[in-house]
């Protein structure tokens, strides 16, 4: 209630959406810094490390040694610096994370956290109702919804006739995207009367 006194609406709002997308990054670098934490005993650098995912991507060695984790060869082909694709990973997930954390943010003013709550939910389980729809509607569905995006193995690629969007339409469209909450966050915060009394 005394920062939004002090602050006014609008740059209490703008302070509101920059914790989302701090914790948006925050969080996805923590995660890939506890993975590399995880695997740093079994890890080394050497300059062959393409071959082995080479033959991962185009074969089904995956499959015979039990491999989970599918591996994209448009993925390789197009990243040749080990890097590059971590920083795109990096990028992506945490504009999805940020995608759903504005939402859940903006619902909550317009609504209620429940409802918030609720739709987040749905929107985790959106990639396992998109593998299991019709061809038609996977279709769609792949080119609009955020959290199928997290697949990076799909990404540019088709799987059952499906063509997930490629790297750079998924970069802009999640920008977009969070461009346009950011503005409807604002709008409504700059709209809504607060309930002082409650916060006390």
């Amino acid at each position: 209630m005394y920062q939004q006194i002090r602050y006014g609406k609008t740059k209490w709002g703008f302070i509101q959406i920059g914790k989302i997308v701090l914790s948006s990054f925050s969080y996805v670098f923590v995660i890939i810094l506890l993975s590399f934490l995880a695997l740093a005993k079994n890890l080394h650098y050497e300059k062959g490390w393409g071959k082995v995912l080479y033959t991962l991507a185009l074969t089904d060695a995956g499959e015979i040694y039990e491999e989970e984790f599918p591996i994209s060869y448009q993925l390789i082909n197009d990243n040749k610096v080990p890097l590059c694709v971590l920083g795109k990973v990096i990028l992506i997930i945490s504009l999805i994370v940020m995608t759903i954390g504005l939402l859940m943010y903006l619902i909550s003013i317009c609504f209620s956290r429940l409802v918030a709550i609720i739709i987040t939910i749905m929107f985790s389980i959106f990639p396992i109702m998109i593998e299991e729809a019709d061809i038609q509607i996977q279709r769609l569905l792949v080119e609009v919804i955020p959290t199928e995006w997290i697949k990076i193995y799909k990404i540019g690629n088709t799987y059952n006739t499906v063509q997930s969007p490629d790297w750079n339409t998924i970069i802009v469209r999640l920008i977009i995207l969070n461009v346009l909450l950011s503005i409807f966050i604002i709008y409504r915060i700059h709209k809504m009367e607060f309930n002082w009394y409650g916060e006390e």
